[in-house]
């Protein structure tokens, strides 16, 4: 390790004279740091992130890309308030845990479309990869007034490219540890009339053993996913216009089973995500827009060594949205929706095949008020599920700027809710596990306060959250004969914590960002704590931006937290560092490595499964 290290750094000093010297730089950290970021995952609409209510953090594009991820979900780790859950390496499954809830408790969005698997209630972001995004927004506390069930801790929102102005071609191929190669291109472009972004990946992996090798495995567990994804916006008149995204991958994963090696266990996994928006301005005073999307996932596990290690899993969900903005002035954006929600699956082991419905009415209103220096937000949403009574949420949030000294104040109070999956009301396997279409949906009750500051012309930022969740009605699978389970409503917890965040530009070439999240969870039943909850977890990044070059440096520390519910085995922590850099040999070519777990730290993220040592990646993309 002492060598790779060496060499790195000897490398990086040996190109450090010229890019002192360089006059110009190809990217600077200067829209890094900055406050007029237009979202629209917080209230539905655009506007600003000075303006919205609600925690709010923008990962863009090229933040994305200065990391050199090869999945997205390495772009969350690092995030306050928010804890990832990898079960081994590339392409396992992952969840994302946001304020303590459940991995479930967050609504995962790309593009808009809704993409929790309706039969296990969470999005595995394993196979998720990073190219083609163009941001991605996480709105953090109850969001389930304007998004319904799963969003009970918070929504992420992964929006795709798109294009605009000349043609361009982007092309990119890499290789490093793990027999680990990448490969991708991605074209966009577009004018007054329409725009267009399309991306093609693939990525091939050996890998290292799913189940830990500090077990004594050592059969390699490898990985291969192909990826396609597109959009494009036809721009009928200035106010109207169409916005297409679709999005295919085609997955392969070897895993291991029940904590020993397994070499013949393998998941395929077929995934097709549409979708078609209409969007019009009307009138000055209204607006609406008609979205239509489908989403279809085959699952197939594969495994001739046993009996039990073999299924297929189709599952297919669909969603219409009508939602209407009514604006008086620049003071008040009055929002209306309807949205229909039909989720379906089979499952040829588990013995079903079922639909679920889903109607809401939502209701928003916003006010902007003193010049833009109060806003309040309110809303109410009443769901009405096939499966249990009318479900009612509501929300309040409330910002203010104070004058002069660059302060701005938040506070925001709301209700969530989560219906049962398809497996909690529907699933019956031979051995007598059975679903219960009696269950109640899972409640949360959540309220955060804090405040944002700037310093010195906006160079510094500041922000600290107080969050606090309340958990009622928890799923949870009991043992109701011998080996056989059945889920019900009996669990209740709570979770409150701070989350910090600086931010600091001290030259335009130079970014410091930290970050901490302080978490306290309470399981109500048995006082125990929630398992893989560190109570403590806290990043830090470097990113340089010298004449022609690129380097970032980031370090996330995770503190122990239990494995399990019982509070028996206890994961330890560990500190996990990674340096990407790029060179810019020319406008249209880029070399670029990274190297990642430099201090190769042997962690878990749950227990038995593997993580990854010291590797190195590296590559070259060019422009067209």
């Amino acid at each position: 390790m002492k060598k790779a290290l060496f060499f790195m750094m000897a490398a990086i000093f040996t190109f450090l004279p010229s890019l002192l010297l360089a006059e110009d730089s190809l990217i600077t950290a200067d829209e890094e740091i900055e406050v007029g970021y237009i979202v629209v995952t917080a209230t539905r609409n655009e506007q600003e992130v000075e303006d919205v209510t609600s925690s709010v953090t923008v990962i863009t594009g090229r933040e994305i890309e200065r990391k050199q991820p090869v999945s997205a979900v390495d772009v969350l780790r690092g995030i306050e308030g928010i804890h990832v859950v990898q079960s081994g390496g590339l392409g396992k499954s992952a969840g994302v845990i946001i304020r303590g809830g459940e991995a479930g408790h967050t609504l995962v969005m790309i593009d808009g479309m809704q993409v929790n698997s309706p039969t296990l209630g969470m999005f595995n972001f394993g196979d998720l990869m990073s190219d083609n995004i163009e941001r991605i927004e996480i709105i953090r506390g109850p969001q389930s007034t304007l998004y319904g069930s799963d969003a009970l801790t918070g929504v992420i929102n992964i929006i795709t490219k798109k294009g605009s102005g000349p043609a361009k071609l982007v092309v990119s191929v890499e290789g490093g540890s793990y027999e680990t190669y990448k490969e991708s291109a991605a074209l966009s472009g577009g004018r007054e009339n329409a725009s267009y972004s399309l991306s093609v990946s693939r990525v091939d992996s050996k890998g290292f053993s799913t189940a830990s090798e500090k077990n004594g495995n050592r059969e390699k567990d490898g990985y291969g996913n192909t990826t396609l994804s597109g959009r494009t916006v036809i721009n009928v008149t200035k106010k109207l216009n169409f916005d297409l995204a679709l999005r295919y991958t085609d997955a392969d994963t070897d895993l291991d089973s029940f904590g020993g090696d397994d070499p013949n266990y393998k998941q395929e996994l077929i995934s097709r995500l549409g979708s078609i928006k209409l969007n019009h301005q009307a009138l000055n005073w209204y607006s609406y827009y008609i979205k239509y999307s489908a989403t279809d996932d085959t699952l197939k596990y594969r495994d001739p060594d046993t009996a039990w290690n073999n299924s297929e899993i189709k599952t297919r969900v669909e969603e219409i949205d009508w939602q209407n903005d009514f604006y008086t002035g620049d003071i008040n954006v009055l929002t209306l929706g309807y949205e229909y929600e039909k989720e379906e699956g089979q499952n040829n082991v588990a013995g079903f095949d079922n639909a679920i419905y889903n109607n809401a009415l939502y209701l928003q209103e916003q006010l902007f008020i003193f010049n833009d220096r109060l806003t309040i937000t309110a809303g109410a949403r009443k769901d009405d599920h096939s499966m249990f009574d009318d479900q009612v949420t509501y929300r309040a949030g409330i910002s203010f700027k104070v004058p002069l000294i660059e302060t701005r104040l938040m506070a925001n109070w709301g209700e969530g809710f989560k219906a049962p999956t398809l497996n909690d009301l529907f699933y019956q396997d031979p051995y007598g596990s059975r679903g219960n279409p009696d269950l109640k949906p899972e409640e949360s009750t959540g309220y955060d306060i804090g405040f944002e500051q700037w310093l010195g012309e906006k160079t510094v930022r500041i922000s600290t959250s107080y969050f606090f969740n309340d958990f009622e009605n928890l799923i949870d699978w009991v043992e109701y004969a011998p080996w056989a389970y059945e889920p019900r409503n009996i669990s209740s917890a709570e979770t409150k914590g701070w989350e910090f965040g600086f931010d600091v530009k001290p030259h335009k070439s130079l970014l410091l960002s930290a970050s901490c999240t302080i978490l306290d969870t309470e399981d109500k039943a048995t006082g125990n704590k929630l398992a893989r909850r560190p109570e403590n977890k806290g990043s830090f990044s470097i990113n340089w931006t010298p004449g022609i070059a690129d380097f970032n440096l980031s370090v996330e520390k995770v503190g122990k937290r239990w494995d399990d519910s019982d509070n028996t085995e206890k994961l330890k922590s560990y500190t996990k560092v990674d340096l990407a850099t790029s060179f810019d040999v020319s406008k249209n070519l880029t070399i670029f490595g990274r190297g990642e777990n430099l201090l190769n730290e042997d962690y878990e993220e749950s227990s038995g499964y593997g993580t990854a040592g010291l590797s190195y990646y590296g590559g070259i993309k060019a422009k067209f």
